[in-house]
């Protein structure tokens, strides 16, 4: 087995940081944006109701 380089050790940690991190930023964009649609709905109810 060939032993790697630190500079390919840091490639592969960066890697492996931009295969996890990238999904989770995705993830976390969905669950704002669900959430501002949720508080969008509420105050469309609640504005319905007031009348």
């Amino acid at each position: 087995m060939k032993d790697l380089s630190s500079e390919d050790l840091l490639k592969l940690c960066r890697t492996n940081l931009s295969t996890f991190f990238s999904p989770a930023t995705e993830a976390f964009e969905g669950t704002r944006k669900l959430a501002g649609l949720d508080r969008q709905a509420g105050s469309t109810v609640r504005g319905t109701w007031n009348l």
